[in-house]
């Protein structure tokens, strides 16, 4: 069984945010957020370019919607 059904099995999981704001190409922009999800229930970090593409992630992962034993929400 892989580590992320059994991290939603033990009802937990842990997860290391980063989160730095960045100025895209055009440098009169407002910098803008990124972030990054870590965790031993992840293959490996995952980025995410807005707030709620994080949130949209965080959200199947709890619910565990469209999730099997390989696959992550994108």
């Amino acid at each position: 069984m892989s580590p992320t059904v059994n991290a939603r099995r033990r009802g937990y999981s842990v997860f290391v945010l980063s989160a730095w704001r960045e100025r895209d190409s055009d440098a009169e922009d407002e910098p803008v957020w990124r972030f990054s999800l870590e965790g031993s229930q992840l293959d490996g970090r995952r980025g995410f370019g807005a707030l709620p593409e994080l949130v949209a992630y965080l959200e199947a992962w709890t619910s565990g919607a469209g999730l099997d034993e390989t696959t992550s929400p994108a």
